[in-house]
């Protein structure tokens, strides 16, 4: 196991610097001493009983204190031994916490007592005095409390470093993890959980994976199509094998395409040949079928150790998945549903991250929080933000629920989204009635267009750059300024809020660059039979919710 420097301060950081008040024998084990240790100032003082069988400290002495609930750093930094600290009956008295030795806080393997902190805080003191003339020398008493980390010298560090294996973050490890920063970025609505663990992940030499998973489920839209296949990019880009899971199966459960699976993989088809054309890196993406799985004896004996470690109330949190709400008239099948999904990440795709949108935020954290119970680990959680719908939003202060569901993308109102095979005169009609307020740049789905579509389309793999040199070009009269370049959209949106770029002319440089991002889908579905034939078929049935 490797950490980063970031990752080893958070593990030393909760060893407080404790005095030793008292010692005496323990009247029913004569190796054992029980320690009475204080750990804090002030109105925050307590005095905490220990039981140890090291016997090198006297009363007075300052030592390392490690609390309940904490992890011993030394033991995960040497062989990844994951001992969190519980109070311990020790023959009749209560331990709560270590005093800890070198080996334990990662300072060496030596076990041959506590580490005995006197001398550090001396050597601190002394080291303060010689980088500030005159300083109000602190007192020994004054550390009480304070972490190690503030009186560990470099050359601690170093010690705890090596011990620790830590991980360098070259420049080249730095981009890569930039890249599945950037998939999550909040800016557009993302997030992600478990970053500290990507320096390890992407240097462990490993096979990396990473998943989403669709439902088929009627005509494609563009997040669908192009955001996927970006952020898929970007996910290879980072050094990962994506599995594209088409759920089949999930579909059935939530009775999309009226539960007829006929259907359901006849839509599955269409998304598959939608990524071949739209710039997906093909050569790293994997697409793997629930139909494939289900009727394995192992995936169920998970499915049902997974439904067993989680509580009823628990699951139907996570029902944001299958687009329901708790309150929804859901049935049984639906709530199965996040179980196998959970099961999927772990016998299925072995992914260390999990890839998919911030509506499957909360079963992905319920398999990072019960990954570990089941014997697994803990995936870290990339959640790409949802692209806005084009219609305008509900008022700010209007009920949360409602006002996102209006910001929504719907299957069921055509015009709140672009197609992935919608004709240029659709594009057209339905960017040019879009809400777009003038010098606004919240809640505008043409800026958002801007930002999460076009300029990062930089990721799509296509026989010519979407935006030649990075340049997004305003085409505009000569009597009203003549063309105007951006090389960054957060050039482009200080125009707009200044209003010196305009809702007409930004929406139409946006039709202009989203019929070039189409134009390979539509020639592919217009010059292969086959998928031409499949999209015709997909377009007479009826979508369901």
């Amino acid at each position: 196991m490797k950490f980063t420097k970031q990752k080893i301060l958070s593990l030393l950081e909760p060893i407080k610097i404790a005095k030793i008040v008292s010692v005496k024998k323990h009247e029913n084990a004569d190796r054992l001493l029980v320690v009475t240790l204080r750990q804090a100032q002030g109105d925050t003082s307590e005095e905490i009983t220990v039981c140890t069988a090291a016997n090198n400290f006297s009363e007075g002495d300052f030592v390392p204190y490690l609390g309940v609930g904490e992890i011993v750093p030394g033991f995960i930094f040497k062989d990844g031994t994951e001992l969190k600290l519980e109070v311990r009956n020790m023959r009749g008295i209560d331990s709560h916490g270590m005093i800890l030795a070198e080996d334990e806080i990662g300072l060496s393997e030596d076990h041959g007592g506590i580490l005995i902190l006197t001398d550090k805080i001396t050597n601190y003191k002394l080291q303060i005095t010689n980088k500030a003339p005159n300083p109000e020398l602190q007192t020994s008493e004054e550390f009480i409390g304070k972490s190690i980390v503030e009186i560990l010298s470099e050359e601690d560090f170093v010690k705890i470093y090596k011990l620790a294996k830590v991980i360098e973050i070259t420049p080249e490890l730095q981009k890569r993890i930039d890249l599945v920063m950037s998939v999550g970025d909040p800016a557009t609505g993302g997030e992600v959980v478990g970053a500290d663990q990507l320096a390890e992940i992407l240097t462990s030499g490993e096979e990396l994976f990473t998943y989403d998973g669709f439902e088929p489920s009627g005509q494609m839209h563009i997040a669908q199509g192009i955001i996927r296949a970006i952020n898929t990019n970007k996910m290879i880009e980072a050094g990962f094998i994506f599995k594209m899971w088409v759920a089949d199966w999930f579909g059935y459960l939530n009775n999309k395409m009226g539960g007829d699976m006929e259907k359901i993989q006849k839509v599955g088809k269409y998304f598959i040949e939608i990524w071949k054309a739209c710039g997906m890196n093909l050569d790293k993406t994997v697409f793997l079928w629930t139909s494939d799985y289900v009727g394995q004896r192992e995936y169920w004996e998970l499915v049902m150790k997974i439904s067993r470690s989680a509580t009823l109330k628990r699951i139907l949190r996570t029902t944001e998945i299958m687009g329901r709400t708790e309150t929804d008239d859901l049935s049984a099948a639906q709530i199965i549903y996040p179980c196998m999904q959970i099961a999927d990440i772990f016998y299925v795709m072995k992914c260390q991250v999990t890839q998919l949108g911030l509506d499957q935020r909360k079963v992905n954290m319920l398999a990072r929080e019960i990954g570990s119970e089941l014997g697994f680990w803990k995936p870290v959680v990339v959640s790409q933000g949802m692209l806005q719908g084009l219609s305008k939003p509900l008022p700010k202060d209007a009920d949360p629920t409602e006002r996102a569901i209006s910001m929504k993308m719907s299957k069921s109102k055509p015009d709140t989204a672009i197609f992935m095979t919608d004709s240029e005169e659709d594009v057209k009609r339905k960017i040019i009635k879009a809400y777009c307020p003038e010098g606004e740049a919240t809640d505008n789905p043409i800026l958002a267009y801007c930002k999460q579509l076009i300029f990062e389309a930089s990721h799509l793999i296509r026989q010519k750059p979407l935006l030649e040199d990075g340049k997004f070009i305003v085409e505009r009269d000569e009597k009203f300024g003549g063309n105007i370049t951006y090389s960054a959209y957060a050039e482009l949106e200080k125009d707009y809020v200044e209003k010196k770029l305009f809702p007409l002319d930004l929406k139409n440089a946006v039709i202009k660059y989203l019929n070039e991002l189409l134009q390979p889908v539509r020639d592919h579905f217009e010059n292969d039979a086959n998928a031409k034939a499949l999209l015709e078929e997909v377009r007479s049935f009826q979508v369901t919710r």
